[in-house]
């Protein structure tokens, strides 16, 4: 949000710096991210008098002229303007001076010694739009003739020089959208007064409900709490006065004319929006506020015809809609050049119904970015009346003195009670009740003290985020400045209390992937339908009822679409390799649910590589990634939480691998699918793995507690098993069998060695293991090792039809 150094000074009167302003701002929470610097001194533009002004010798537009600027002999310009002549006073842009205006390629135009159609130009009589003072350019600017020749541009003209801030503003503050609430918490730091733009915020004897010029009903209460109409006749439509025009532009606003500039004047003066209607043009001279049923299409001020959603609030005249309540209005009823009267509508609409409008239109703008956060519900009319004074100073034209004011829905301030006991405590301070109350009452704040400790605070309407008694605390520590609260004799640090087991066990699961050299990743948990569906089956999916657009109309049924998008980002901007993982929910229909009936919600991990494991060197080839690779860094995860053991793979399809825990499916390995990864422009080969936290964590909550094991004192035996069996048959059974025979020996297995070939015969396949075995009682011998590899043998026989190799 924008907002004017100088437009603060209309409010309270300081003498402190941009900079000191800034500090003080974001000290209070209105965080300034950025200053920036609008308008410029004009250094090197002076007043200069035209001696002569005679037809250039080569050129039928342009004029030769010769300017005193209070030097010794007079300059030499080249000046194209129709309007330039002799004994004029000008501005003078002498050699060296840089404008406030660009060049075509962004650069500053700087003044230069040049020649121009043969004839020498020794500086530049300026135009108003190339001084930056306005847009006019249809000729020079010709000064009082009073003006002192020699004299500095910035001694005869206002140079508008400001500076504007950009502040960060956080949804709970709707009161600090406008430049009165900033006025608000910078007065209350400096302890000045708040000069406010308006007398009071009603005006009960004049407000009516039956006026005889319009009728104006809220058909939607719900949606609408109050609106206020005010009518000024016998307008004059035109160009803004410099000082509304400068104001608009130094905060970024392109002036329209001067009925429309003041309704935007008054939304950022006050923060309440404001809607201009031509009053000729509205039917039957009837405005109702409500919402159709149906979708309507309806063409906004941009021109822009608009198919706006079903239950979104419009306002109407007597046969068709004017406006998109809270959001923009329609071009059917806008301010023109032959406007007469003008119908001024201030309203207050429900926050969410704007938000959600907004959104499904895409749609965001002055209006409803202040209308989406809540703005002040009382300062209806007040504003409305505000406009209608600038218009009527700026336009010409009468307000009528009786205005519409339908209020079905009334806010009353809320009450809150704060101890000063509390907030000594809280803060470390020792404040007088006083001293709070002032701070308070600075905010504008009701405050009535209740006892010597206690102090009733009444709410004002335009801050919604004050509830509590912490949320005063707030107020008085960020207006006292939390700079200045006293740091105490010692500081007594708590200590922070165990984690949940659940926290510990996904730190660790963090901690192991980030040593494995994984990056962790966080992707959005919604998705696009279509997406969605290569993932699940749309029976299965849960949809949003409101998306914010279709990219975000489904919650993730999986993780690794995460996966894809990211790898597809970092491949296509050149990187060689990705390793990823994310923890996080996965969402599918089910019952019972987790925490919704319907809805089952799980926590998985993923872990995802790609590409090149090694790149291309002198002395090595390109090494890829393959399934492998990731294989070993689960079993280093599942490892490190301790359900390695009992770990079996089980082949789920030629892409996959299922993980069993004791027949317990937990997650699976396998390559990404090239149509998958096509689909996400992922060109590399893509390995994936996910894990069920959820399931994990029920699994490592019922381990035994680990005890320490001493390193063995007796030599273990590698014993290397080379088995022949049907090509179908999987490494991963053969392995569970081996297991569950050889008993608490065997301490670990791997396979080293697959072969196929002629010499095995069609459809036989040999896979070769290595068992490691120790005792740790005694040492082992191969006579201790040949019985348990006889019984591994013959079980294998019987269930696999294997063949012990040679």
């Amino acid at each position: 949000m924008k907002v004017s150094y100088n437009w603060l000074k209309d409010y309270v009167s300081f003498d402190q710096s941009p900079e000191q302003v800034a500090e003080i701002l974001t000290l209070t929470g209105l965080e300034v991210e950025e200053i920036h610097k609008v308008g410029s001194d004009l250094t090197g533009v002076v007043v200069g008098r035209v001696t002569a002004c005679d037809q250039h010798p080569n050129a039928d537009r342009l004029k030769l002229c010769r300017v005193d600027v209070g030097e010794a002999e007079p300059l030499q310009i080249v000046c194209g303007a129709p309007n330039v002549d002799v004994d004029q006073k000008v501005l003078v842009a002498t050699i060296g001076t840089e404008l406030p205006v660009s060049l075509p390629d962004g650069s500053p135009l700087v003044i230069r010694k040049s020649k121009i159609r043969g004839e020498v130009s020794l500086g530049m009589i300026c135009a108003e739009d190339e001084l930056g003072l306005g847009d006019d350019h249809a000729g020079i600017m010709v000064l009082n003739p009073e003006a002192e020749v020699g004299a500095s541009a910035s001694s005869v003209v206002n140079t508008n020089i400001d500076f504007i801030f950009e502040i960060g503003l956080t949804p709970n503050r709707p009161d600090a959208s406008c430049h009165l609430g900033v006025a608000r918490d910078l007065a209350a730091v400096l302890n000045k007064h708040l000069k406010k733009p308006f007398k009071t915020l009603s005006n009960p004897d004049n407000a009516v409900t039956d006026h005889p010029d319009i009728s104006i009903t809220i058909a939607d209460t719900d949606k609408c709490h109050r609106y206020v109409g005010i009518l000024v006749t016998d307008v004059k439509v035109g160009p803004s006065p410099d000082w509304l025009s400068s104001r608009l532009k130094s905060i970024g606003l392109r002036p329209i004319n001067n009925i429309v500039d003041a309704t935007n004047y008054v939304l950022h003066e006050l923060g309440q929006p404001l809607h201009a209607f031509d009053y000729n043009l509205v039917s039957e001279k009837k405005i109702e506020v409500k919402a159709f049923d149906k979708e309507r299409s309806f063409i906004t001020l941009d021109e822009v015809e608009r198919k706006v959603p079903a239950g979104s609030l419009f306002i109407c005249d007597g046969t068709k809609p004017v406006a998109i309540a809270g959001i923009m209005g329609g071009l059917n009823s806008e301010i023109n050049d032959d406007t007469k009267n003008v119908l001024i509508e201030s309203a207050y609409f429900e926050p969410v119904g704007i938000r959600k409008t907004s959104k499904l239109l895409n749609l965001q703008t002055d209006s409803s970015y202040r209308f989406e956060r809540g703005i002040d519900p009382n300062i209806t009319y007040a504003a409305a009346h505000r406009c209608a004074t600038i218009i009527r100073d700026i336009a010409g034209g009468k307000i009528q003195a009786k205005y519409v004011d339908v209020h079905p829905v009334k806010t009353e301030p809320r009450k809150v009670t704060l101890r000063l006991k509390r907030l000594n405590k809280l803060l470390g301070t020792s404040f007088m009740i006083n001293q709070a109350v002032s701070v308070l009452r600075a905010l504008e704040f009701e405050v009535k003290k209740s006892s010597s400790d206690e102090m009733i605070c009444t709410v004002p309407t335009f801050r919604p985020d004050v509830t509590d008694e912490i949320d005063l605390i707030e107020e008085v520590a960020r207006i006292y400045d939390y700079n200045k609260i006293p740091n105490p004799d010692y500081i007594h640090i708590p200590r922070p209390e165990v984690l949940p087991f659940r926290e510990q066990f996904l730190t660790r699961l963090r901690e192991v992937a980030r040593s494995l050299d994984f990056r962790e990743i966080y992707a959005n948990s919604l998705l696009h339908e279509n997406t969605a569906t290569a993932f699940a089956q749309d029976t299965d999916l849960i949809k949003t009822l409101n998306p914010i657009s279709k990219d975000t109309a489904v919650l993730r049924p999986s993780l690794i679409p995460g996966l894809l998008k990211a790898a597809g980002y970092n491949f296509n901007r050149g990187a060689k390799s990705v390793r990823f993982f994310e923890i996080g929910n996965t969402f599918k229909k089910g019952n019972p649910g987790t925490w919704h009936n319907g809805i089952i919600e799980e926590t998985w991990m993923m872990l995802g590589l790609g590409g090149l494991r090694r790149e291309e060197f002198w002395f090595h080839k390109e090494e890829p990634y393959t399934i492998f690779d990731l294989r070993s860094a689960v079993e280093v995860l599942l490892g490190s939480i301790h359900l390695n053991k009992n770990i079996v793979t089980k082949k789920i399809s030629d892409h996959e691998l299922g993980l069993y825990y004791e027949n317990k499916f937990i997650g699976s390995i396998a390559e990404v699918e090239k149509k998958t990864r096509d689909y996400f422009d992922v060109s590399a080969p893509l390995f994936v793995a996910t894990l069920c936290v959820s399931d994990m964590l029920e699994l490592a909550k019922n381990l035994p507690p680990m005890v320490y094991k001493p390193v063995p004192k007796f030599p273990g035996i590698d014993f290397d098993l080379a088995l022949q069996v049907s090509s179908n048959i999987d490494a991963g059974d053969l392995e569970q069998t081996i297991r569950s025979v050889a008993g608490s020996r065997l301490t670990s297995i791997s396979t080293f060695d697959v072969f196929e070939g002629k010499s095995l015969g069609s459809g036989q396949k040999s896979i070769a293991f290595r068992l490691k075995f120790i005792d740790e009682m005694k040492t082992l011998t191969i006579k201790d090792v040949d019985s348990i590899i006889t019984k591994v043998v013959r079980k294998l026989s019987d269930s696999y039809g294997a063949k012990l190799r040679s």
